[in-house]
């Protein structure tokens, strides 16, 4: 992974974020462009989904009983979006709940 440090990559606006993408790092169809802002400075940062920082909380004591709450609550939530939603696709509605918190 290659890390760039410095001024010309600090990224301090929304604005200058994507006139940094624009500027070194725009894909094309032609020239495919592997780059991604993890959203965090320090590649060494092991980033985690909400859900995964609760792994050994006191309820969630092992994978198993997280994996069970994180089933239980996608078909909670599915089962409350469907009718407004209408969606098939199990990856677009989990994309939905991620974003819906």
């Amino acid at each position: 992974m290659q890390t760039f440090d410095g001024d010309e990559y600090k990224i301090t606006t929304l604005r200058n974020l994507f006139e940094i993408i624009e500027d070194r790092h725009y894909s094309t169809p032609d020239y495919p462009n592997p780059w991604l802002f993890r959203g965090h400075s320090n590649h060494h940062h092991n980033l985690l989904p909400g859900i995964g920082r609760l792994l050994g909380s006191p309820r969630f004591k092992d994978e198993a009983a997280l994996l069970k709450f994180e089933k239980m609550a996608f078909i909670q939530f599915e089962t409350a979006v469907y009718p407004e939603l209408k969606e098939q696709n199990q990856f677009i509605i989990l994309a939905v709940a991620h974003i819906m918190g």
